[in-house]
């Protein structure tokens, strides 16, 4: 199905290529993220730390994965169709980590699931967000993409329907999510997260319908 070679070494150099991307990207973010922090407290640039946003280490994986593709003479549909369904899974365990640091929580809320994260400066119970992408960014989206897998659809177009539905997951668990302090609400009630995965369905939905009707050509 997939006019791959099984090499290891060609996997595990993939593998390292690929992993580059989110950090040569986190500057990317960090400009476009913290612009309006900087411009209204310049002395305080010494506290930004180093975080890696996953929309803008998801473009770096991807043009670093495309650019060695084409390096190791590897066809790059066929890759992304025998890799992006397995991709999920990682989410699970980097989620449940953040839920172990007691980091990324969620909005304050009333209900029982509530709970306490020591890291918040609040003090509220607040959404265990991170158990919820854990489980619908990771292993939801993984059972998903793992069974279309079996159907007949464009070559390529497992990129597509990944676009489409980490957009879609992440969109409702950004209402859950709590929105970075130095964002906040970008549009009406929408949060930057909010924004990008409606760029991401945006973009998979164009995608799957420009590789269907490459295929027909």
């Amino acid at each position: 199905m997939y006019c791959i070679s099984p090499n290891p070494i060609r996997f595990l150099c993939l593998v390292r290529w690929a992993s580059q991307g989110p950090y040569s990207c986190h500057v990317i973010r960090k400009v476009c993220g913290r612009t309006r922090f900087l411009v209204s407290d310049p002395g305080r640039v010494e506290t930004l730390t180093l975080e890696v946003a996953y929309h803008g280490g998801l473009i770096g994986v991807i043009l670093v994965a495309w650019f060695y593709t084409r390096k190791a003479g590897l066809d790059w549909w066929s890759v992304v169709d025998l890799y992006i369904p397995a991709i999920p899974l990682g989410y699970t365990f980097g989620r449940l980590g953040n839920f172990i640091n007691g980091e990324l929580f969620g909005r304050v809320t009333t209900s029982s699931i509530g709970m306490y994260f020591p890291m918040d400066p609040a003090g509220q119970l607040r959404h265990p967000s991170q158990l919820y992408e854990a489980f619908f960014e990771g292993v939801f989206l993984f059972a998903v993409l793992w069974s279309i897998r079996k159907f007949k659809i464009p070559k390529g177009a497992m990129l597509a329907l990944y676009l489409i539905g980490y957009g879609t997951v992440r969109f409702f668990i950004e209402y859950f999510r709590q929105p970075d302090d130095h964002i906040g609400f970008v549009f009406l009630s929408f949060s930057m997260g909010q924004i990008l995965c409606s760029l991401m369905i945006a973009a998979g939905v164009f995608l799957y319908f420009y590789l269907q009707r490459r295929e027909k050509a």
